[in-house]
């Protein structure tokens, strides 16, 4: 099932869930995976501790955007599409708005490869959704070769990518937490 994102007259009205996060570890992290992770830390820590569950509604698109991005990029440089389905996270990347979001941003390969992905997943979602055994899962690369040269791309841009994300999020910082 895919997330749900409210109508617009809803989000302006909404308080938007904005964690405290380091600036001095902001500023410490030179990689931009790793001052993107130091952000969705936060996030994590603070869905963790959210008994009810109203901090993932009270999220805004940059927000759920982001934390998108890090599923996405975790699970496809890990084992690619074919992994990133098979893990669950298909619907959540291919029936919302991130590719269109993560093209706003700036990041154009995410963008293109999610579109292009997109029709395999529809094609193929319910094999590779499907309950198996390592050994049935690794035949999957196999069996779905199409997916393989959109998982080489990404790797040959992830990097790229990544420092496009973090220049987004480190302008748009605020947005997303509250830097203290």
């Amino acid at each position: 099932m895919a997330f749900e994102f409210p109508d617009i007259h809803f989000l302006r009205t909404m308080t938007t869930y904005r964690p405290n996060v380091s600036l001095k570890k902001l500023q410490a992290a030179q990689d931009p995976l790793v001052y993107l992770n130091v952000i969705l830390e936060a996030f994590q820590q603070g869905l963790a501790e959210d008994a009810d569950g109203t901090l993932h509604d009270s999220m805004n698109m940059n927000q759920h955007s982001l934390m998108a991005f890090s599923a996405f990029h975790s699970q496809v440089a890990a084992g690619g599409f074919i992994q990133l389905i098979h893990n669950g996270f298909g619907t959540y990347i291919f029936e919302n708005p991130f590719a269109e979001v993560f093209g706003e941003w700036g990041a154009k390969h995410c963008q293109a490869l999610i579109e292009q992905a997109s029709p395999l997943f529809e094609k193929h979602r319910a094999e590779i959704e499907k309950e198996t055994s390592l050994e049935e899962f690794v035949k999957m690369y196999e069996a779905f070769p199409a997916f393989d040269p959109l998982d080489q791309e990404y790797l040959e841009v992830m990097d790229s990518e990544t420092e496009i994300i973090r220049s987004y999020v480190e302008s748009h910082l605020e947005d997303l937490v509250i830097p203290s």
